[in-house]
């Protein structure tokens, strides 16, 4: 089963450390926007989306968040 997470945020909420905890406890990587941008900007991905779809191929359960 391919799990992805997304969490979007205010800043200042703790959702960090919330997304550290989820991983932790489910045993998932998270990837945060920055560094989704970071591989965006090095072309190894054309869009956040691509990104994402990427990451669950590779790890099937996923943990995402974002600033909004």
């Amino acid at each position: 089963m391919k799990l992805v997470i997304t969490m979007s945020r205010r800043f200042g909420t703790g959702a960090s450390i919330i997304a550290s905890e989820l991983s932790e406890r489910l045993g998932v990587p998270v990837y945060d926007k920055a560094y989704i941008e970071e591989k965006i900007n090095d072309h190894e991905y054309e869009s956040e989306a691509e990104a994402i779809r990427r990451k669950a191929l590779y790890h099937p359960r996923t943990l995402c968040f974002r600033y909004s």
